[in-house]
């Protein structure tokens, strides 16, 4: 997985080099054709079409031809200046169709860089998760259903684990570094969920000790809630800056995301629990 983030890196650093140069060389190929374009226009034009005669004009007449807009109020009407339009607009529009290109380009590495979690997302008052397992989905539909927050997910996956709309993701190490929770904005959350690594063995609680110290010296003000695999490890979670520890052998992620909505009356989610 390392060497694939790292080739597709490597892949839209040199999208983007190609793109600034690929857009320096048509911004300059538009301004040679608008100024060769004016010039010629001017010189064929200006003693023999009245609708031409001074240069304003004549720019107005390039910005329009070029533009493809055409209004009609102003046409050539030497053979010069009808092969110098014929030739502007046909390299125009080639410089557009190149330039339309590189744009779809600069779109489609957004999206890319969105799924694989390669985003720095500014968000305010959202919710982050930090890691994923199991119990992610169901928290996500049970919080979905009571309010509209955005949520970015921060966990080491290949791709956003999810396909709603208001969730983004932050593709993070194991454990997570503050360079991916500033991606996620955590300094300006307004929650944060700490879910277990159920794929280790030991040390997961440790795991999640460490995202929470960090996350808690990036927003001292946000509401942690965090999943507890063992109670042995609970003071580990309290000293790292929890605000509620949920151990996963009472409820899970119903508890964890009633907690998260500040529910007082848990019975609405038992009978969701059996499902998990």
């Amino acid at each position: 997985m390392i060497s694939m983030i790292n080739t597709l890196r490597t892949f839209i650093t040199i999208l983007n080099n190609i793109r600034h140069k690929v857009l320096f060389r048509i911004g300059s190929f538009l301004m040679g054709i608008f100024v060769f374009g004016s010039a010629s226009i001017y010189y064929f034009e200006h003693t023999k079409n009245a609708g031409l005669k001074n240069f304003l004009d004549v720019l107005y007449f390039m910005v329009t031809t070029m533009s493809t807009v055409g209004f009609g109020d102003k046409v050539v009407v030497t053979v010069g200046g009808k092969i110098v339009v014929i030739l502007a607009i046909l390299l125009t529009i080639g410089a557009l169709a190149a330039f339309s290109a590189v744009a779809a380009t600069f779109f489609i590495e957004i999206k890319i860089r969105e799924e694989m979690g390669m985003a720095h997302i500014s968000q305010k008052d959202h919710t982050v998760i930090i890691g994923w397992n199991k119990k992610g989905p169901k928290i996500l539909d049970m919080v979905s259903k009571r309010e509209k927050r955005q949520v970015i997910i921060v966990a080491p996956l290949e791709r956003k684990p999810v396909r709603f709309a208001w969730v983004s993701f932050v593709r993070g190490s194991h454990p997570v570094s503050t360079q991916d929770l500033v991606h996620a904005s955590v300094e300006n959350a307004a929650s944060i969920i700490l879910l277990a690594d159920y794929s280790m063995k030991i040390h997961s609680d440790a795991m999640t000790a460490i995202n929470c110290l960090l996350a808690r010296k990036l927003n001292p003000k946000a509401k942690i809630i965090s999943e507890l695999l063992d109670p042995t490890s609970k003071e580990y979670l309290e000293k790292a800056g929890c605000d509620h520890i949920v151990g996963v052998g009472e409820v899970g992620g119903a508890l964890l995301a009633a907690t998260y909505l500040g529910e007082k009356k848990l019975t609405s989610f038992w009978d969701e629990i059996a499902s998990m």
